[in-house]
């Protein structure tokens, strides 16, 4: 029997580049409006751009209905003492956003069921 005493394989410069980059690299998406680089996980870096602001409550529903929780149960200062004041401000601005959007839609439903029937009175 032979023995072959070679060792690990040594990885090359581009071979590690190609590896952090298929394993370790975040790719961070824009923001459609403002063009900032949204971050998946953390809150967004650009304080006061409410459109990142938006972008992130909508891509995190679980802590969107938490917070929607501890605000109706303890407020809006258990809210600012757990996540700050800029979060609780952005994300009321978000809530009475997605509530306009909703009241919006259950008008527009309304009034197409309204003409629906309408036409068919008609005929």
């Amino acid at each position: 029997m032979t023995e072959h005493n070679h060792g690990p394989q040594q990885i090359t410069d581009a071979q590690l580049r190609e590896l952090r980059g298929k394993y370790f690299t975040v790719v961070h998406k824009r923001t459609p409006e403002c063009g900032h680089h949204l971050d998946m996980i953390n809150e967004p870096t650009f304080r006061n751009c409410e459109y990142c602001w938006f972008s992130f409550f909508t891509t995190h529903g679980e802590l969107v209905n938490v917070t929607h929780e501890a605000f109706q149960e303890h407020g809006a200062a258990f809210v600012d003492k757990l996540r700050g004041r800029k979060y609780r401000t952005m994300f009321t601005r978000f809530m009475s956003t997605m509530n306009r959007l909703r009241e919006e839609s259950e008008k527009l439903k309304e009034q197409e069921t309204n003409d629906q029937e309408r036409t068919n009175e008609g005929d």
